[in-house]
């Protein structure tokens, strides 16, 4: 929809990547179902806390990017003719509502094929494995304990075991909860590169190469940051 308004010119380019940026708060929302059985599962009632950290990041993400938009975009009035028509179901809107899909839906498609398959040359060639690899070998030169590295270095390879390895460690005294979750923060953070190969095809399917690229940055980038302050914080307890 998004891109369908800024083709129409009905939003400039500005306003495109700020209600882009805006979703980071729903999306953290949407793999509740996906992350928090497998938190409660290893981390027990812990795993909520760490659950509404990420959605606190998630959260203040979104609140970034609300008053960017409100600091950087103009107040404008949308003027809509046919807001107070009643649309009728009939062959005519069918054909319009499939003209308008095949119109924009072959294009993200095509992108999306597109980007696939250089993210499945790049992984062929080990880039994503590479720059991971990079990542890994200087995290031990962070000040961190050999445990709290084993978990975060653990989570771009396999998150699930790096709940279960936390779960062990929490239990059995190793770390506390506060390393814990600084460990799972940092694995977060390592996570972001190898998770550029499955978010390039879908920013790229659906704004385009450019705008996509820079969007999937833009929003990785910030995330980092704001996750990067919550483990210094963590340090300073």
């Amino acid at each position: 929809m998004l891109v369908d308004f800024y083709k129409k010119g009905i939003i400039n380019k500005k306003e495109l990547y700020i209600s882009s940026l805006i979703d980071a708060f729903p999306a953290i929302l949407r793999h509740w179902d996906s992350l928090l059985p497998i938190l409660l599962a290893t981390l027990g009632f812990f795993g909520i806390t760490y659950f509404l950290i990420l959605v606190l990041i998630g959260f203040i993400q979104t609140i970034i990017f609300i008053v960017v938009g409100k600091i950087t975009l103009k107040s404008r009035e949308y003027k809509e003719d046919n807001a107070d028509k009643k649309i009728k179901l009939n062959k005519k809107v069918i054909y319009i509502a499939f003209k308008n899909t095949v119109k924009y839906g072959i294009p993200i498609i095509k992108n999306i094929v597109v980007a696939s398959l250089i993210t499945s040359f790049l992984m062929e060639f080990g880039f994503f494995n590479y720059i991971t690899e990079i990542i890994r070998n200087n995290a031990y030169y962070l000040p961190f304990s050999v445990e709290e590295i084993t978990v975060a270095v653990t989570q771009p390879i396999n998150y699930i075991g790096a709940f279960v390895l936390a779960g062990e460690f929490l239990n059995k005294g190793i770390l506390d909860e506060v390393e814990i979750v600084r460990a799972l923060l940092l694995g977060s953070i390592l996570s972001s590169i190898p998770a550029l190969r499955f978010l390039a095809p879908y920013y790229i399917g659906i704004y385009g190469f450019k705008d996509g690229f820079n969007i999937m940055m833009i929003s990785t980038f910030v995330r980092v940051f704001i996750t990067a302050l919550f483990v210094i914080i963590t340090l300073m307890l």
